[in-house]
């Protein structure tokens, strides 16, 4: 199990706009907007032990 920092976030890294890799020019929200649109504690889409498996944006 890896060990990781905890980092405190702020206003300008929650509403920090992130791209698809793929498609640069599409934009796949924040983390504000992802955190806001979850429903149950789990894993962000392209983080954690399943990273692997493609996860569908809520919106």
């Amino acid at each position: 199990m890896a060990t990781y920092d905890v980092v405190l976030s702020s206003d300008e890294t929650l509403d920090q706009g992130w791209c698809n890799a793929d498609e640069p020019e599409k934009y796949v929200g924040s983390l504000r907007e992802w955190l806001a649109a979850a429903t149950e504690p789990g894993w962000l889409a392209g983080t954690g032990e399943h990273s692997s498996q493609e996860e569908e944006i809520p919106w």
